[in-house]
């Protein structure tokens, strides 16, 4: 329950100070590579003895510290005391890295590092008018989730659905290797043993493979009835409708929908992800069996090829996640629905780099954020109950399985605003794509226009042209002349 309040409580935040972790990422973003850079270039002064260690420890404490102090607003005596109390030269012991300072690839990684810096700052500069967007995007996520609150019940529905199978295919999977055939020793004693001609593991690698298969069936259509109840929710004309709607069961119609037209899309979409994995985890079975071979080329090679397996796994569920959204938005097949993302991404590649790193880093944050809390929670409940004396070894085991369900159900929660945030963005993108703002108006809010292609300057134009192409073919007579001006009049405003 506490994983549940705070869940909710996590998703309220984000709609409220999403603008504030969108700076503070950016923020640390650039403070972190800037201290670094100036950290790789210390070592590497003291390294050549540019720079006398000793020297850098006095000026830090009695130069740069107490001034950083003064302009904070406190006097140099109670800087004074600060410093006393914590030796400022600890600081620099710290980042005292005696390997760093006598590798001979010193200046070629503060140069690199230096460069990539240069071009992280580059990057967030030139993307600002993208860090605006997402900010907005997530806006209009939480307002698509608060306008359907119903949505949040579907993850428990998913997870539902997941532990019965998972429980089913356990069942029937322990059945499979119970399997024995019975055999009669000299001694005339029956003993049941496996049986070399149907070996059991070539009897659950299909089962293994069913059971990966409808997991992400389940999964993938999550994400389809989610996207269709964004979607439909965006492409509804109306402030009013988008401000003010409060839909309970949002998913009904778009749950019918998948039944009826989107079943076979995510079938085909579920079952390449389950080949992927399943493919892993053979692998990953020779691996292990190659470990004992002692053969360090085939482990490598075997490393090498599990690395590049896992990281063709992300590729393939984040083209997958997006070719739902597409399936869900416009009733394409899975094929061509993968094809159309895969479009609407590349031509807003920009947008679409900055929205991952952002939305998954601020997610991230709340998903750790709920399992801290009901971890602390849950150790303080036990510290009371049992004592301040009581060893930690007896409450260690379930505060570590009330976080891992915490995490559970801030995943689950946490994946709705990531698939909101998803389909809006496609939405946002397919609507700059298909629309002008004249003649075929934006279904975007105007917050999102501004973010459009060409900005407002463009759309004005493009409306006004609309506007006098619609004029030069009906001449209106005098007494239409008014309201034809009227109606331009509001159409830029």
């Amino acid at each position: 329950m506490i994983a549940l309040g705070v869940s909710f409580a996590m998703i309220v935040f984000l709609q409220l100070f999403y603008r504030a972790l969108v700076v503070i990422l950016v923020f640390l973003s650039s403070l972190g590579s800037l201290s670094f850079t100036a950290f790789m270039w210390y070592n590497y002064a003291v390294a050549i003895g540019a720079v006398n260690e000793a020297d850098a420890k006095h000026l830090l404490q009695t130069k740069l510290l107490p001034t950083v102090l003064v302009a904070a607003g406190n006097n140099y005596s109670a800087a004074a005391t600060n410093l006393t109390a914590f030796n400022t030269g600890q600081l620099l012991d710290m980042l005292t890295f005696t390997a760093i300072r006598e590798s001979n690839y010193l200046l070629p990684a503060s140069v690199a590092v230096t460069i990539a810096t240069v071009i992280i700052l580059a990057v967030l500069i030139w993307s600002r008018k993208s860090l605006l967007l997402v900010a907005s995007l997530f806006e209009e996520a939480s307002l698509s989730v608060f306008s359907m609150p119903g949505m949040l019940l579907q993850p428990f529905i998913t997870l539902s659905l997941m532990l019965l199978a998972t429980v089913y295919f356990f069942i029937v999977g322990s059945y499979i290797l119970s399997i024995r055939t019975a055999n009669v020793d000299n001694h005339g004693m029956v003993r049941f043993v496996e049986d070399p001609a149907t070996p059991q593991v070539l009897l659950a690698l299909p089962h293994l493979f069913c059971w990966l298969w409808i997991m992400q069936f389940f999964s993938g259509c999550q994400k389809v009835i989610l996207a269709s109840a964004v979607s439909r929710w965006f492409f509804t004309r109306g402030a009013k409708l988008k401000k003010c709607h409060l839909n309970l069961c949002p998913t009904c119609a778009d749950t019918r929908d998948l039944i009826l037209y989107n079943l076979g899309s995510v079938a085909l979409g579920s079952f390449i992800v389950a080949l992927v994995q399943f493919i892993r985890i053979i692998l990953a079975y020779l691996e292990r069996k190659l470990k004992k071979s002692k053969n360090k080329t085939a482990i490598y090679v075997m490393k090498c090829v599990l690395c590049c397996m896992a990281c063709f796994e992300k590729v393939l569920k984040y083209v997958t996640r997006n070719a739902y959204i597409c399936v869900a938005m416009y009733g394409d097949g899975f094929c061509s629905g993968a094809k159309h993302a895969f479009h609407l991404l590349l031509s807003n590649a920009k947008h679409v780099m900055l929205l991952n790193c952002i939305s998954g880093f601020c997610l991230f944050l709340g998903k750790v954020s709920v399992v801290i809390i009901t971890g602390f929670a849950g150790y303080s409940w036990f510290r009371t109950k049992l004592g301040p004396t009581a060893p930690q070894a007896e409450f260690i085991v379930p505060v570590t399985i009330a976080c891992f369900l915490s995490f559970l159900i801030a995943t689950s929660f946490l994946n709705v605003y990531e698939i909101a945030i998803d389909t809006l963005f496609l939405c946002f993108c397919d609507d700059q794509q298909r629309n002008n703002g004249g003649d075929r108006p934006y279904y975007s809010t105007a917050r999102l226009q501004r973010y459009m292609s060409g900005g407002a300057k463009k759309n004005k134009t493009m409306i006004t042209a609309a506007l006098a192409k619609k004029s030069a073919k009906v001449i209106p007579s005098k007494s239409t002349t008014l309201p034809a001006v009227s109606q331009k009049s509001q159409l830029l405003a």
